[in-house]
């Protein structure tokens, strides 16, 4: 029997199968994730960010974040929506960053440093799963 691979949300139907199961460990942290605590911490994001762009299936999310489970929710985020994610890497140097966020014209910025935005000032300061957000 084959099923069919959710396109667009497959974290939501792992977790509805396997909530308790291990999704991800957090080394950063020293903590693990359950399919059914990333989904959630997922779709509050991917929640924040329907409210904050006109239309999140055609938005580009640039993401200024290191490997870690934030970058995992961001991801899981933006293929829920359906918007298309831009990664830069937030280690690049100052002119380097500004030029590829120009370069890519981001409706969003996903970032970990309150110091980094976009041309309009429209971003989301991520800091761990539990987001803090400004906007």
């Amino acid at each position: 029997m084959t099923r069919d691979w959710p396109t667009r949300a497959p974290l939501a139907d792992r977790a509805e199968r396997t909530p308790d199961r291990t999704a991800v460990v957090d080394t950063e942290h020293d903590s693990q994730w359950t399919f059914g605590q990333l989904d959630v911490v997922v779709d509050d994001v991917a929640s924040h960010l329907s409210e904050c762009l006109r239309r999140p299936e055609s938005a580009r999310i640039a993401c200024l974040l290191n490997q870690s489970i934030r970058t995992v929710v961001v991801v899981h985020a933006a293929m829920r929506l359906g918007a298309t994610l831009v990664p830069i890497d937030p280690d690049l140097t100052d002119e380097k960053r500004t030029t590829r966020i120009a370069r890519t014209s981001p409706d969003f910025l996903i970032r970990e440093r309150a110091s980094e935005t976009n041309a309009d000032g429209r971003s989301l300061l991520v800091s761990r799963p539990e987001t803090d957000r400004d906007t």
